[in-house]
C-alpha cells in the first residue's frame, strides 16, 4: 500500500482530471526527473512511489535482510526448553506453537501470524519464558496504546507503544535511531498489521543488528492509518 501501479494510476488520474492519459504520463515523467516521484520496475509492471515512501520501503527491506543474516544459537536447546516450559506450566504446546518457539530461539527475525483464538498469545508467552530463562532482555511494543495495554495484560509484562519505545518528542522526532539504538536482546511487536511503512522505517533504524525482531499479527486485523 506504499505505491500504485502506473498502469492503474495513469488512467485513473486521466479520468478524474478529464485529460488525456498522454498528458498524465508526460507530467509523471517530469515529476520523476524532478525527484517528486519514483518509478520503480519495468514498463507495465512499474509502480509509482512518493520519494519518502520508496526510501522507507527500500530501507526496511534492506534492514530486515541484514537482521535475518545474524545467526542465533538458541534453537539448539529449544526442544529441552519447551519440555521444561510444558512441565512448569502444566500444558502441552501444539506443533505450530512449538515450531514458533523454536524459530524464535533460533532465528534473528520471525513473523507469527494467525487469527483470534489460534494460540498466538500462548506461543508468545512461551517465547518470553524461554528468552528470560536464557537471560535475554526482552522489550514489548505495539502500535497503539490500547494494543500495548492488552499486550501487557496478556503477558504480565510491561509493554509500550512504538512511539514511546522510540522516545518520540513532537518537536524533535524519535530520540531512538541509528545513533542511539534500542537496548536489549529481543523486541516483540504485537498487532504488527497496524504499523505503517514510515513508522516501521523509524523502528528498523533504531533496531541494533544483534537484536531479534518478532512481529506478531493477524492478517485480518485493521490496516495501518498511514
Amino acid at each position: 500500500h506504499a505505491c500504485l501501479p502506473a498502469a492503474r494510476l495513469v488512467p485513473t488520474v486521466a479520468q478524474f482530471l478529464r485529460v488525456e492519459p498522454q498528458k498524465v504520463e508526460s507530467v509523471l515523467r517530469q515529476m520523476c526527473e524532478d525527484g517528486d516521484a519514483v518509478l520503480f520496475g519495468e514498463e507495465e509492471a512499474a509502480a509509482v512511489y512518493l520519494p519518502e515512501y520508496y526510501d522507507a520501503e527500500r530501507c526496511v527491506a534492506l534492514a530486515l535482510r541484514e537482521t535475518m543474516r545474524i545467526p542465533q544459537h538458541g534453537g539448539k536447546s529449544a526442544a529441552a526448553a519447551i519440555r521444561r516450559l510444558e512441565a512448569v506450566n502444566g500444558i502441552r504446546y501444539a506443533p505450530l506453537q512449538k515450531q514458533a518457539i523454536e524459530k524464535a530461539l533460533g532465528e534473528n527475525a520471525l513473523v507469527l501470524t494467525g487469527g483470534p483464538g489460534t494460540g498466538k498469545t500462548t506461543a508468545v508467552n512461551g517465547m518470553l519464558a524461554a528468552f528470560e530463562e536464557n537471560g535475554d532482555r526482552v522489550a514489548l511494543a505495539a502500535p497503539t496504546g490500547r494494543a500495548a495495554k492488552r499486550l501487557s495484560e496478556l503477558t504480565g509484562r510491561k509493554a509500550k507503544t512504538i512511539h514511546r519505545l522510540l522516545e518520540f518528542k513532537p518537536d524533535q522526532g524519535y530520540q531512538r535511531n541509528e545513533d542511539n539504538p534500542l537496548e536489549g536482546d529481543v523486541l516483540i511487536v504485537d498487532e504488527s498489521s497496524m504499523i505503517d511503512i514510515l513508522l516501521m522505517y523509524s523502528l528498523m533504524k533504531a533496531l541494533p543488528v544483534h537484536m531479534r525482531l518478532i512481529l506478531v499479527g493477524d492478517i485480518d486485523q485493521l490496516p495501518s492509518v498511514g
